[in-house]
């Protein structure tokens, strides 16, 4: 091979992992606990379990099991964030004041969490299909007015 072939190539390669674009990662946090029954459990099963309104997380399919209106409605989760920062002697740019010596920025969250199955009404089970257009009718029980679905023919 050519010797400056060689070195061109090199070069070419080395310019473009230089400019080129790289990978950024980040990270958050993933919240399980949406319900204490699936807490109870430490969430073994959970992607099969049908038996609450819960299974709208993991299993949506679950939805097909689950008789009549249910409500699972709650505060599921509280967070305490914690962003602690320091002024260490930095200058800010072209003359503005810098932001303050430091702090917390964090604090306590709650995470609600709530979740409805309701099914489709006045209609036979093997006439729903995919794609078929419904309407919203409500229905008193024990109080509470639910949302129900209703097949438009």
């Amino acid at each position: 091979m050519n010797p400056l072939y060689n070195r061109v190539s090199l070069a070419a390669l080395l310019a473009a992992s230089a400019i080129g674009p790289s990978t950024a990662n980040a990270s958050g946090f993933a919240l399980l606990e949406q319900s204490a029954s699936r807490l109870g459990t430490a969430f073994a099963g959970t992607a099969a379990a049908a038996d609450d309104a819960t299974t709208l997380f993991f299993n949506p399919a679950g939805m097909t099991q689950i008789e009549g209106n249910q409500l699972a409605a709650g505060l599921a989760s509280g967070i305490e964030i914690t962003s602690e920062f320091s002024n260490a002697g930095s200058t800010a740019a072209f003359g503005q004041p810098s932001g303050g010596t430091g702090g917390d920025a964090g604090g306590w969250n709650f995470v609600p969490g709530v979740y409805l199955t309701t099914n489709i009404v006045n209609c036979p089970v093997d006439a729903v299909e995919i794609d078929d257009a419904v309407r919203v009718v409500f229905e008193e029980q024990d109080g509470i007015w639910y949302p129900l679905f209703e097949k438009i023919a």
